[in-house]
């Protein structure tokens, strides 16, 4: 590979007045750089300050003549944008630099300059949003980073513009993911090895790295716990605490706890009273696959035995697999 120099030089700047020529400054003029294929054609051009520091654009091509990269540079680092192209001329990604550190934006594009991706930047990591696109412009995932890792929600969309699955991260580790069918939730992975599928009038409340809580209204809920105790009492305090949280109740008392057998499942069945309401609060325990699942119902005492039986149903309507 051959490569060619231009040296440098200083450029005086002369003041010529009645009273002679005055030498008032020296301008330092920048060499130019440029290195070439082995058939001849340039490789990279740029140029260079006193210091043989890269110094302004640098512009790099490919071997038949097109564009390559535009990458500007302030006294040899990187300071500015920074483009890069395929060889028909389109840009395939742009992203900013200060003062040689990644900042601000970075932005990919599909062949016909649409954008396949935006991140947000800082200190050289991903951090703020991002986003995906699929060709036709529609959002094909979205999200956030911090400090270069995934943190929060994370909604990936089919092409149609329906969430196809939402993932819940912490540090970069997805704890949970619910996939959907048609718009429809479909069932929710857990990284313990299980699958959990509810009934669909049941929406998300709330979700975590071994727990998730649905509810149809804020009367009638089910919640999911992977590796608990079905008989556990520090677990069901947490569900009481839960449950007063979501929703009305404020002054909750145990009333009975029933072991029982509901369609060969090993249950539990506390009930408990709020007496705010005057209502009873039905909590119900039960195992499969080594997830506890527990369903709630806000009931009158007249409704409690109504309720009871309708348990088989829910029961039967949720299925956890192991995966």
């Amino acid at each position: 590979m051959r490569k060619e120099r231009s040296y440098g030089r200083y450029i005086p700047i002369i003041f010529i007045a009645a009273g002679g020529v005055f030498l008032l400054s020296k301008i330092y003029e920048k060499d130019k750089r440029v290195e070439y294929y082995s058939s001849g054609s340039i490789k990279q051009e740029y140029y260079a300050n006193r210091e043989e520091e890269a110094d302004g654009r640098l512009t790099e091509y490919f071997e038949d003549g097109s564009i390559s990269s535009l990458v500007d540079f302030k006294d040899g680092k990187q300071h500015g944008w920074s483009q890069f192209f395929r060889k028909n001329g389109s840009m395939r990604k742009k992203t900013y630099f200060e003062n040689g550190v990644q900042q601000d934006t970075l932005l990919t594009f599909y062949s016909d300059g649409d954008v396949e991706s935006a991140f947000s930047i800082k200190d050289g990591s991903k951090h703020g949003s991002y986003a995906y696109y699929f060709g036709n412009g529609k959002k094909k995932e979205e999200g956030s980073y911090l400090n270069d890792q995934l943190e929060g929600e994370v909604i990936s969309y089919s092409n149609r513009g329906q969430v196809a699955a939402r993932g819940f991260y912490d540090s970069g580790a997805r704890y949970a993911l619910i996939r959907y069918t048609n718009g429809q939730q479909e069932y929710i992975s857990f990284p313990a090895g299980f699958e959990i599928t509810i009934p669909s009038s049941f929406k998300l409340d709330s979700i975590s790295s071994s727990t998730f809580a649905s509810f149809k209204n804020k009367k009638e809920g089910i919640s999911l716990m992977v590796g608990a105790n079905v008989s556990s009492q520090p677990l069901r305090d947490e569900v009481k605490k839960q449950v007063k949280e979501s929703t009305s109740a404020s002054d909750l008392k145990e009333v009975t706890t029933e072991e029982m057998v509901i369609d060969g499942v090993k249950a539990q069945s506390v009930v408990l009273l709020d007496n705010a309401s005057n209502e009873y609060l039905n909590l119900f325990f039960f195992k499969v696959n080594d997830a506890l699942i527990n369903v709630y119902f806000f009931v009158p005492a007249s409704k409690l035995a109504e309720h009871k039986s309708s348990i088989q149903e829910i029961i039967n309507s949720i299925s956890v697999e192991a995966t």
